[in-house]
């Protein structure tokens, strides 16, 4: 069925290779290098559609830590080649009035400083910058500063702020251009996603309940300009282009965790979060919407148990997703036109469940083992749309589209893995 023009389907080949790593020069001096080099092609088709991909990335972060009385001092040059080329628009420009395939490979210096700063035993200070420069944006700087506040030795209270920003690789991040016969519209070139953002974070530990455990408390705020957000609004086509307005994230995070006297501990987490865009019309006027796949809340549970005679450990996790808002789709009707009433446009909250044992035979061997989606946990509704389309065969339908998925098509998987450790 690979590149089938009749029957539908999706054939993924990739190869990645990785290597990374840190060197610590044997100098008086605390200076190291951390560095990774990976490779990664990909072969794939959806249908007919031919996607061929191949991306080469160098790193390296030259390290210089200096503690001089109160203060720690971090300086770090680093340096970033990427490269990068597929058979799509991504790499594509026109001169002299032909198309001509232009790869994306670019250089990225970059220079970082930060000092902590303890004033007193309670208080501690960590201001820090960085500079980047990209060939298509020039530099780009991004300050940050962190407090701490330590008023005993059980109770910790941070607060952060700073600014971020993220080139967006488009055809590496977001496949959904090629699941389907959507029609890919970009509207402009695409600057760069930047962010402004805070916390706060009250961290406490205590002893009791047979044990001892900690509790996290941590409220949240991101603002985004220039933010890149897929748009399904017209049939047919994914526009992608830079917000004229804003994006906002605030949230709120609990976090438990507690361990008891005999080898039993457990991790309970729970997120709140109202993540939102705003545009303006074609009358100027705002307007604000959620944006999609962003859930309003999720939590998570996790319990580790040691049978220490045995060498082995029993990992139990679940994680639940709460409602999020989807993209606004229509199924076909009998004629094979879309239907005037679209699917819900907000989720089912949901649950995946996993587990993993994990058996240690001495130091140098480690078996582990597994299931995920333990109760096989599937999508309700079919995550296609167009596919019964009359007048087209299954899969190549204008209508065809993909852009429902929002929970897990496969079912219980099992996988297995062995660790060694030559040291």
């Amino acid at each position: 069925l690979r590149g089938d023009d009749i029957i539908y389907g999706e054939s993924i080949y990739t190869q990645r290779i990785e290597l990374f790593g840190t060197y610590e020069f044997d100098t008086s001096e605390n200076l190291k290098i951390d560095y990774s080099l990976s490779n990664h092609n990909q072969d794939s088709y959806y249908g007919d559609a031919f996607y061929k991909a191949d991306q080469q990335i160098a790193y390296a972060n030259f390290l210089w830590n200096k503690p001089i009385k109160k203060h720690d001092l971090l300086i770090g040059l680093t340096a970033r080649y990427n490269a990068y080329d597929d058979n799509t628009v991504a790499t594509e420009v026109i001169e002299n009035n032909q198309t001509i395939n232009k790869p994306d490979n670019q250089f990225i210096p970059g220079i970082f400083i930060q000092d902590e700063y303890q004033t007193s035993d309670e208080f501690t200070i960590l201001g820090g910058a960085r500079l980047d420069h990209y060939s298509n944006h020039g530099f780009i700087f991004s300050p940050r500063l962190n407090l701490k506040y330590k008023p005993s030795e059980w109770t910790t209270l941070r607060s952060n702020f700073g600014t971020g920003f993220r080139v967006v690789n488009l055809f590496t991040e977001d496949h959904a251009f090629v699941t389907g016969q959507r029609k890919v519209v970009i509207k402009e070139e695409l600057k760069p996603e930047q962010s402004y953002n805070t916390s706060l974070n009250v961290n406490h530990i205590y002893v009791g309940l047979g044990g001892n455990g900690s509790i996290d408390l941590e409220g949240y705020y991101t603002y985004f300009t220039n933010k890149i957000i897929p748009n399904y609004d017209t049939p047919g086509e994914i526009i992608y282009e830079n917000s004229k307005g804003n994006a906002q994230t605030l949230g709120m995070s609990l976090t438990l965790n507690h361990s008891f006297r005999f080898p039993l501990s457990f991790n309970i987490g729970v997120n709140l979060q109202r993540v939102t865009e705003s545009d303006y019309d074609q009358n100027n006027q705002e307007i604000t919407q959620d944006v999609l796949f962003a859930p309003k809340w999720s939590g998570i549970f996790t319990a580790n148990y040691q049978w220490k005679s045995a060498k082995m450990i029993f990992a139990y996790t679940a994680k639940i997703t709460g409602q999020m808002a989807l993209p606004e789709v229509y199924d076909l009707l009998d004629n094979g036109m879309p239907s005037t009433t679209p699917r819900p446009t907000i989720s089912d909250p949901f649950s995946l469940h996993n587990l993993q044992i994990t058996k240690k035979f001495n130091e140098m061997f480690t078996l582990y083992g597994g299931l995920e989606n333990i109760f096989n946990f599937r999508q309700n509704i079919s995550p296609l749309i167009g596919y019964n389309d009359p007048n087209s065969t299954p899969g190549f339908s204008p209508f065809f589209d993909t852009s429902y998925a929002y929970a897990p098509n496969h079912g219980t998987e099992v996988y297995l893995g062995l660790k060694v450790d030559l040291d």
